[in-house]
């Protein structure tokens, strides 16, 4: 799994047979893990106001779905490199670990493929905010789940239905059922990602705010505590996030 992982993580991009392979395989011995690659076609602009203002010419939809697949694409590595980098760390339930990580790779993959249909990655500039995350969290698995689930995919799941309506109000029903499905997943996989934080942590509501302080993330968009609760976020989680500015 290891060898396959760390090819996955440098190719510019994932075919289906390899990324097969990659799930059947089974953990091996630990390796060092090198940051993964983004396409070479890639323009990154960090600033916000910069990059709303370079994009905005472009339809609402484009750009909403060009995110997502930034978004999708990085997920599928992020969660690749967790796999690999992290799971010689998880001293129990280590296969329930590896199986729920390969579950969310897969369906990563298989969004990312969807919304393929309907834009090409790399025709709109994007902000590398996701990939600096996940290298911010390379030295702890706590840390890693914090960005990448908790974060990173709860803000999916916050914000995703507004997409959704979104599309619709455009007419293209297509082009929302796919966004649906992605939004429906993301709640999964937000689900998974507590699951493990919540096992590895001692008090996750008081460590999730430290890692937030540690890696300088703050909460700039509104959270959805309904979606919040659905995903097994309970009153204690709640009022985390209400404090998390």
């Amino acid at each position: 799994m290891i060898k396959l992982g760390k090819q996955l993580l440098q190719t510019e991009y994932i075919q289906p047979q390899m990324l097969q392979e990659f799930l059947k395989s089974k953990l091996d011995a630990q390796e060092p893990i090198e940051p993964y690659i983004l396409p070479k076609r890639i323009v990154f602009i960090d600033d916000i106001k910069e990059l709303q203002n370079n994009i905005q010419s472009h339809p609402i939809y484009i750009q909403q779905l060009h995110s997502l697949i930034h978004i999708e694409y990085n997920a599928i590595k992020a969660y690749i490199d967790t796999l690999l980098r992290f799971s010689h760390q998880i001293q129990e339930n280590q296969e329930e670990f590896i199986d729920d990580m390969k579950s969310i790779v897969k369906d990563e993959f298989e969004h990312y493929y969807l919304l393929n249909q309907f834009v090409n990655y790399g025709q709109l500039p994007v902000h590398n905010n996701l990939q600096s995350r996940i290298l911010q969290s390379q030295d702890s698995v706590q840390g890693r789940l914090a960005v990448l689930s908790i974060v990173n995919e709860g803000r999916g799941m916050d914000t995703g239905e507004g997409i959704v309506q979104r599309l619709l109000k455009f007419q293209n029903k297509v082009m929302g059922k796919v966004v649906k499905k992605i939004v429906d997943d993301e709640t999964r996989h937000v689900e998974i990602g507590l699951k493990w934080f919540e096992r590895l942590t001692t008090n996750p509501q008081q460590e999730f705010i430290e890692y937030m302080n540690k890696y300088g993330i703050r909460c700039t968009w509104k959270i959805n505590y309904q979606k919040r609760k659905q995903a097994g976020f309970n009153d204690l989680w709640l009022e985390t996030f209400k404090q998390w500015k």
